[in-house]
C-alpha cells in the first residue's frame, strides 16, 4: 500500500482566483491517495467549499503577507509561524498556494 500525499492549498485575499480550484480539491478529496488541507481565510469562497466537501480547514479572519510596510512585520512572521506549525502538524508533502513569494515560504 503506498503511502497518502499531505497537500496543502493556502489562499489569502481571495478575489476570484479561487474558483478553479474546486474541481481540482473535490477530486483530491474523493481520491485514496491524497489528504488535502486548506488555509485561507475565513468565511472565503474557497474554505467554505472545503468545508462542504469535508476537507480539513484553517481558517483566519486575515492571513498577511506585506513585509513592505513596518506595520504588518508581526502579523506577516504571525502567519509564517502559522504556516511552518500546519506543515509539520499535517506532514505536508505538497504546497499550492496563491499570491505569497515563495521566498517566505523558503523562510519556514
Amino acid at each position: 500500500m503506498s503511502k497518502k500525499a499531505n497537500i496543502l492549498f493556502i489562499e489569502f485575499q481571495e478575489k476570484t482566483s479561487a474558483i478553479h480550484l474546486v474541481t481540482t480539491l473535490s477530486l483530491l478529496a474523493e481520491s485514496p491517495r491524497y489528504c488535502v488541507t486548506v488555509l485561507g481565510e475565513a468565511g472565503s469562497f474557497l474554505i467554505t467549499t472545503a468545508q462542504r466537501l469535508g476537507i480539513k480547514t484553517y481558517a483566519l479572519k486575515y492571513l498577511e503577507f506585506n513585509i513592505h510596510e513596518p506595520a504588518t512585520y508581526l502579523p506577516f512572521l504571525k502567519t509564517l509561524l502559522l504556516i511552518g506549525q500546519i506543515i509539520l502538524r499535517e506532514k505536508i508533502n505538497i504546497i499550492h498556494c496563491h499570491r505569497i513569494n515563495w521566498a517566505y515560504l523558503g523562510i519556514i
